[in-house]
């Protein structure tokens, strides 16, 4: 990559550019010779120097005419960090200001109770499953209800520990919050991870965890997650690899859910106790 696209990556345009770049060859100059070095118009070449003057990386000389000095790269380049990191602060703290002025606004609509519809949408790829777990985890009011399919027996260790620290990770906020999360699972590396987690954290969370999570054993070869009554998630699994999910289901529907919530209620009155504590 060369000089000119390095500075473009970073920020600069194409004659902001082409201007420091010249005055670090030719050195303090006037704007003629910038221009001219260049070939950035006479008319554009004044504010294109100011412009790098105020990202700190030209001095000027207020005499006439003005004379222009390219800063020392290092110092011009920290300058330029410096000046970018604060614009974005303020950008960020503008921005955070916005969006909390417009959920009050927003806030007034009557949003629509949409659980008594039927809606679905389907989730692929490994990135937006994570993503995807994250924004269902915030819809999360009181209770998450999870069934476990047999085949999760047959994983690899290694394949449990590159998706159980995200699934943990989005857990607790939950139990946090006060939400009752309820798993029915096969024996597998799955509760021994589990276990671990457990007794890594202090005895405060701990106690969060006895006291909201609920797990139990037993195969089965359903599999779907239920959420507070309404909304229901179903993997659906890679044909070319069952142990893999190739995307996920998302579906409101009050009636699916009430149908599922039954299952969901004897299949827990089948499973074997598994308590983390011990």
């Amino acid at each position: 990559m060369d000089d000119e696209n390095l500075l473009k990556d970073m920020g600069l345009n194409k004659y902001e550019a082409l201007a420091y770049l010249t005055l670090l060859e030719e050195g303090i100059s006037e704007a003629n010779t910038v221009s001219k070095k260049s070939d950035i118009p006479m008319g554009k070449v004044y504010e294109v120097l100011e412009s790098l003057k105020n990202h700190g990386l030209v001095d000027i000389q207020e005499s006439r005419p003005k004379k222009y000095r390219p800063v020392e790269p290092k110092l011009a380049l920290n300058n330029y960090y410096s000046k970018r990191e604060k614009d974005t602060e303020k950008e960020l703290n503008r921005l955070k200001e916005t969006i909390s002025k417009a959920e009050e606004k927003l806030s007034q609509y009557n949003y629509p109770d949409y659980h008594e519809n039927t809606f679905w949408s389907t989730i692929m790829g490994d990135d937006d499953h994570l993503s995807f777990i994250k924004q269902v985890s915030e819809e999360i009011e009181n209770e998450i209800c999870i069934v476990h399919q047999e085949s999760l027996k047959s994983l690899e260790p290694s394949e449990f520990t590159e998706f159980f620290p995200p699934i943990f990770d989005n857990m607790m906020p939950l139990i946090n919050r006060g939400v009752r999360v309820n798993i029915i699972t096969p024996e597998s590396y799955f509760l021994t991870l589990l276990k671990q987690k457990y007794n890594s954290v202090s005895d405060e969370v701990q106690g969060r965890i006895d006291r909201f999570l609920n797990v139990k054993i037993l195969e089965t070869r359903n599999g779907f997650t239920l959420i507070d009554n309404y909304m229901i998630i179903l993997n659906v699994d890679n044909p070319l690899n069952p142990n893999k999910t190739l995307g996920l289901i998302k579906i409101y529907d009050t009636n699916f859910s009430q149908k599922l919530k039954t299952k969901f209620r004897k299949l827990w009155d089948r499973a074997d106790d598994f308590t983390l504590s011990v």
